[in-house]
Parts: C-alpha cells; structure tokens; sequence
C-alpha cells in the first residue's frame, strides 16, 4: 500500500507519512500510459486517510444500484411468469389471446393453441423472435405447440 511517495505495509502507518495531504508542486508533466511507474501517477489526496482510503457514499450508492439493475436483468424463478410477460411484448392483443405459455422445461417451451390454423403462422412469426429474445438467459431453446 503506497502512502505519499513511501510504501508502507499492513496499514501500519509511519509518522513521516502524515505530510502526505500536501499536493506536489511539481505535476506530472507529459503523457500518462500504461507503461508509466505507479509513482509516477497522479495522486488523490482528498481519499486518503491514516489507514487507508475512506468509503465515497455516491461511488457506494451507485456499484448497488448497478448490482441491484444486473441482479434485476436475471431470469426470475418463475419461468412462465416471464415467458407470458414476453408474449406479451411480442404479440398484437388480438393474437396474444389466441396462444399461451403451457410449459417450459429442459429447453422446451410448449405453448397453447386456441386454433389448429394458426400452427403455421406462429412457427414462422413468433418462434423466431422468442427463440431470439430467450436466448441470451436460456440458450437455444425449442418451441413446441399443442392444441387447446
């Protein structure tokens, strides 16, 4: 752990390291790359502390709502809720009456069919775009229709 411009170690902390809040009055001149040594990078004395650096609340309030919107993005323990609330998204309400989530189970969806007629236009319509839309949380998933 790097104090100042001395290393220190475990925390502990030297009495000669509490000039460490005073900024450099020679900045770093040039360009910064990834090839530039660690002392050579600019310093921010406003986090640092006797033991370490102090917690930020707006960089911790925001790493939760990021974690909290990715938790959020995982598919849900109810499978079928989520596939319906697809189905609902993809689907005009006239031909969203018409089919239903059955089953889903080892990559197969099973979907309910009010008509025989519409087994066509659904597998060349709607599979597509599910397989499409589930793929990404399930992996390649089959479609599979009964008749209601």
């Amino acid at each position: 752990m790097k104090k100042g411009r001395e290393y220190v170690t475990s925390g502990s902390v030297d009495a000669s390291t509490t000039e460490f809040f005073v900024a450099d009055e020679n900045p770093v001149v040039g360009r910064l790359t990834s090839r530039s040594h660690p002392a050579d990078l600019p310093r921010d004395y406003g986090m640092a502390g006797a033991t370490g650096a102090y917690e930020v609340p707006a960089l911790s309030d925001f790493v939760q709502s990021g974690l909290q919107e990715l938790l959020d993005q995982l598919p849900s323990a109810d499978p079928l809720a989520e596939m319906n609330l697809l189905l609902d998204r993809l689907l005009p309400t006239q031909e969203r009456k018409r089919v239903v989530v059955e089953s889903f189970s080892n990559k197969v969806l099973m979907l309910g069919l009010r008509r025989r007629a519409d087994r066509f236009l659904f597998s060349r319509t709607l599979v597509p775009r599910l397989q499409a839309e589930l793929f990404a949380m399930y992996g390649r998933i089959s479609v599979h229709f009964t008749d209601r």
